[in-house]
């Protein structure tokens, strides 16, 4: 259960930085994979690093929840992927 929630803080995050550079800075989005990187890419070419780095952290604590058998401090990661991912949101209002 923690698994998915990490996952699911990243992709709330990432459909919504994704969707917010479509439609208010012009990015034409793949609906792919290479979205993943693009996105952040994105981010840092307008000098929004913070968001870009976010965006980052989360991809790969996704990863590791998706594809790793053992990960000791899980319950601890779950509070921190969901802040972030909140604050993406807020700063891409």
């Amino acid at each position: 259960m923690l698994r998915c929630a990490i996952s699911r803080a990243y992709y709330a995050a990432f459909c919504h930085a994704r969707n917010y550079a479509r439609d208010r800075h012009g990015l034409a989005p793949h609906y792919n994979a290479d979205d993943h990187s693009l996105a952040p890419r994105h981010f840092r070419s307008r000098r929004e690093r913070g968001v870009a780095i976010k965006l980052d952290n989360l991809r790969d604590w996704r990863n590791v929840c998706d594809y790793e058998d053992n990960i000791p401090d899980l319950p601890k990661w779950l509070p921190i992927a969901l802040a972030e991912a909140q604050t993406i949101i807020a700063i891409l209002k």
